[in-house]
């Protein structure tokens, strides 16, 4: 479902949290290294045992079935992810809708899950950028950006609009053992901040001690 269609959906359906179980993301990796930056932001490396899930809630967004528009209890999983970022050894994908607000500025794609082991996190945030440099779009403007206290690294960039996709605004962390990338449609061009401080709202959220 396209983020039109989606947002339409929950105009029509309403939106809300759920208490069902979160899907976790059942493996975990390792990671450290260097990206072209416009800032720097020193992190300590996170646990390696540390791994992901997808709450039903966090903060005002809710996980939504993409099929339906209402709310879900879980990610699906996205092996397309993977192939085209070798890097991931696993990945899993939820569509997020902050609550009141059913436009595309509203909605937050999210794609988390383990980092193939022995890559280093700014190693795969580089990475996840150049190849998105040479897929559709082009990507621009990388920067570096808190991780907040679990550490690692952090980056956001901007797609330039391509065929029938908009202007994208995208935010990636990677740490010792997982990572997670943001992807917004900003109601302003290249709105980065915003989506930067959401990274971290998530990222909190969704990594945990594995278990």
């Amino acid at each position: 479902m396209s983020a039109g269609a989606l947002v339409s959906a929950l105009a029509l359906a309403g939106c809300g949290s759920s208490s069902s179980p979160e899907h976790v993301s059942s493996r975990t990796s390792t990671s450290t290294a260097t990206v072209r930056t416009s800032a720097t932001t020193p992190a300590a490396t996170a646990p390696a045992a540390r791994t992901v899930s997808f709450p039903p809630a966090i903060g005002a967004y809710a996980l939504i079935d993409p099929k339906t528009g209402h709310a879900g209890t879980r990610a699906t999983s996205d092996d397309g992810f993977t192939k085209s970022f070798p890097d991931a050894q696993d990945a899993d994908t939820a569509p997020y809708v902050q609550h009141g607000n059913p436009t595309p500025s509203g909605l937050i794609t999210v794609t988390a899950g383990a980092l193939q082991a022995g890559v280093s996190p700014a190693a795969a945030v580089s990475g996840y950028f150049t190849e998105a440099t040479h897929t559709g779009g082009s990507a621009a403007d990388l920067t570096t950006e808190p991780a907040g206290t679990l550490g690692g690294a952090a980056s956001c960039w901007y797609t330039l609009p391509f065929a029938s996709t908009p202007s994208l605004d995208e935010c990636m962390w990677a740490d010792a053992a997982t990572y997670g990338l943001l992807i917004w449609e900003p109601s302003k061009a290249n709105d980065m901040s915003h989506l930067a401080g959401v990274l971290v709202t998530f990222r909190s959220a969704m990594e945990r001690a594995a278990t």
